[in-house]
């Protein structure tokens, strides 16, 4: 088919052609797969950030020391005391 064409191609040419075509395909397939783990990876968060856990222990905390004004002087006076 080749030759009817005016192409010169040894067994050889042909091998070394498949085998390059075979590989491209897989690199692609796993190229197209590393990226998706980077994309599932959480955004960097900021070092004060406070969790929802946290959020919700303060609330708790706060009702039980009868709201915000009492729980942030209690923990200002822990904080004192720590100092």
């Amino acid at each position: 088919m080749l030759k009817e064409q005016g192409v010169e191609a040894t067994a050889d040419y042909v091998s070394r052609i498949k085998f390059k075509m075979k590989g491209k395909g897989k690199r692609k397939a796993k190229a197209a797969v590393a990226p998706a783990p980077e994309a599932a990876a959480a955004p960097a968060v900021p070092k004060d950030a406070i969790s929802i856990g946290l959020l919700q222990k303060a609330k708790k905390l706060a009702k039980e020391l009868g709201g915000i004004k009492e729980a942030k002087a209690a923990i200002d006076a822990l904080a004192q005391i720590l100092d």
